[in-house]
């Protein structure tokens, strides 16, 4: 693979496989091109929560950010028997 690594084009699959799952999505905004955020999925608010974080900067983020989408794109979380919260690009 020779092409460059792309924050939006990670942002664009992370959210698009949330919205496909009909996750809840917020957009914290911290720059003209820079976003937090955050999709999650309450099951029901008495039970325990899966968190993930894809990482902050580098390497780290884009391989957090692809978990998360990968995640999104193989799971339908249903019966899941957990809320899950991912946070993208911390």
């Amino acid at each position: 693979m020779n092409e460059r690594v792309n924050y939006p084009q990670f942002r664009k699959r992370f959210l698009d496989n949330s919205f496909a799952n009909r996750f809840s999505v917020i957009n914290i905004q911290l720059c003209k091109d820079l976003f937090i955020d955050i999709s999650f999925k309450i099951t029901d608010p008495k039970l325990d929560w899966v968190v993930h974080i894809s990482g902050n900067h580098g390497i780290e983020g884009y391989v957090g950010s692809t978990i998360q989408s990968q995640a999104l794109e193989d799971f339908t979380f249903q019966n899941f028997g957990k809320n899950i919260l991912f946070v993208h690009a911390l």
